[in-house]
């Protein structure tokens, strides 16, 4: 680097940490890492204490430590790119009350190296946090620097070296709820009486977004090997008037009994509200889930099997529980690996329903502005730019059928399945344009809205508000010992912390493994007969 461009960093690099101010802890880092990656310098956290401070320093400082001997044990020759690089600074959090800001305080701001030149001298964040496979970042960093010296090792090192500094001193599980309570996920736990997490329900605010749009019909199912403690996934999928699924909510359970399912469907319950029960929910023949549906949404039908949909029941199309199937194999592309710990399936979780929610938002932006070609007529003129396409493509269909006589007598199947005109209502209103109001409320995208400018907590923070105006006033009236009582609680509730650990690891489903000693007397036995 020349000296002049050294001096101009050095100005812009003063002139960035004496007028920085954050708001948190994270959001410092983040710019920290931002800043310098721009100027060729990886950045780590050395070390930080919860709401103080932390140490961040080059990632070329420090020295490498062979903790464990494997270079006096192996011939293979390590590398490290640790060189003892001095720089380091501090954000420290002001003293001015809770909400202070971080700031900078400078320790040294020297390096005893270049800056890089490309960014595979770096850990790749970006490809990191997208749920990249190491194997496809390596490509891409090979891409560009063909002679890049490094393997798949060296990428699943790094990705452990940031997972361990975003936790920082941090457990794991209080890492994950302090992220469900940032990010305004609705979830709920439970933890037998020794504090060990026996389920866990989270629905990310997209997904509740999504609920509220469309929360006529749910399928609901179990899925495996995506947590390394081996706990069944119940995954509850909706879908959309584009007919398309989204992920509604996620549930880690102990076990797969009446008494898990039903905990998970009442925290279920909560999201879509007490008194707007979902038409229908579509599952396997599990006798424990149905049995929980039946209690919890006791007006909902349960779809199990192509006879029951037959019948007349509102279903939208929905004819088997293979959605589900369509979304847990999604879901596992995001997952790569079934090992991971809660947070780490929580983030893979959180890619899957931004991209099913974005996939929806653009969606239903451009079926606002487009028509299809057939559905062009004056037939159709009261329901274009008022339903989807897929309703549309679904009606023409009908609309076909009356052209071409190949009418059969009316059953009210379709209209009562689908919640759309079958050919014979269309045969009556073909002179004249269909009405709207034919249309079930479920295939309506001019009422939709996925904008999130509104507060996806409105309703619970307004009825939790009501409650507190309603105790307050009740509070003044009362007497002394139950004001004290009522005061008793709320700081109980208040300073209550429940330690609570990780769930314990199961025994997975299938054969349980051979026991050594049985192991031991069938190669023996194998052996004797060869013999």
């Amino acid at each position: 680097m020349t000296t002049e461009s050294n001096t101009a960093m050095q100005q812009e690099e003063k002139v960035y940490l004496t007028t920085s101010k954050f708001d948190s802890c994270d959001a410092l880092v983040k710019s920290v890492r931002e800043f310098y990656y721009s100027k060729g310098y990886g950045i780590s956290i050395r070390g930080s204490r919860q709401d103080k401070h932390v140490i961040l320093q080059c990632d070329k400082g420090g020295s490498y430590r062979d903790i464990q001997g494997i270079s006096s044990k192996r011939k293979k020759t390590t590398r490290s790119r640790l060189i003892n690089c001095p720089f380091k600074i501090m954000g420290k959090k002001c003293s001015d009350g809770p909400d202070g800001a971080w700031i900078f305080n400078v320790k040294d701001l020297s390096h005893n190296h270049e800056p890089s030149t490309d960014i595979s001298g770096h850990p790749s964040f970006q490809m990191t946090k997208a749920g990249i496979p190491s194997r496809q970042i390596l490509s891409s960093l090979r891409q560009q620097t063909p002679d890049l010296p490094a393997i798949s090792r060296t990428i699943y090192n790094v990705k452990k070296k940031i997972r361990k500094e975003n936790l920082g001193n941090q457990s794991m599980i209080n890492a994950l709820f302090k992220e469900l309570e940032e990010c305004g996920f609705t979830y709920d736990i439970s933890h037998n009486p020794k504090g060990y997490i026996s389920r866990l329900f989270i629905a990310h605010p997209l997904s509740i977004k999504l609920i509220k749009a469309f929360s006529h019909i749910f399928v609901m199912d179990c899925t495996y090997k995506t947590n390394k403690y081996n706990m069944p996934l119940l995954d509850i999928i909706g879908v959309s008037c584009f007919n398309t699924s989204f992920y509604s909510g996620f549930v880690f359970l102990e076990r797969e009994d009446e008494e898990n399912y039903s905990w998970a469907l009442r925290a279920f319950k909560e999201i879509i509200g007490h008194d707007n029960q979902p038409c229908v929910i579509m599952s396997d023949r599990e006798l424990a889930l149905m049995n929980g549906i039946k209690n919890i949404f006791p007006t909902t039908t349960n779809l199990l099997c192509v006879w029951h949909i037959e019948k007349n029941f509102l279903h939208f199309g929905n004819r088997s529980s293979s959605r589900a199937e369509g979304a847990h194999a999604k879901l596992k592309q995001y997952l790569q690996v079934s090992t991971g710990d809660l947070r780490e399936v929580k983030e893979k979780i959180c890619l899957a329903v931004e991209h099913e929610f974005n996939e929806i938002k653009v969606k239903l932006s451009s079926e606002k502005l487009q028509v299809p070609h057939d559905c062009n007529m004056l037939f159709f003129k009261e329901l274009l730019y008022h339903i989807s396409h897929f309703a549309l493509k679904e009606i023409n269909k009908q609309y076909l059928a009356t052209k071409e006589g190949s009418i059969t007598p009316c059953t009210a199947t379709f209209i009562t399945t689908m919640g759309l005109p079958c050919a014979h209502k269309i045969k009556y209103w073909q002179e004249t344009t269909f009405s709207l109001d034919l249309i079930h409320p479920h295939w309506r995208i001019d009422t939709l809205s996925l904008n999130l400018q509104n507060d996806l907590h409105d309703e619970g923070t307004g009825r939790f508000n009501e409650l507190l105006n309603e105790l307050c006033l009740a509070y003044q009236r009362w007497p002394l010992n139950k004001k004290e009582h009522v005061f008793s609680v709320i700081t109980k509730l208040l300073n209550q912390s429940d330690t609570v650990f990780e769930p314990v690891i199961q025994r997975p489903k299938g054969r349980p493994p051979k026991s050594k000693k049985e192991k031991r007397n069938n190669f023996h036995n194998t052996r004797s007969f060869k013999i």
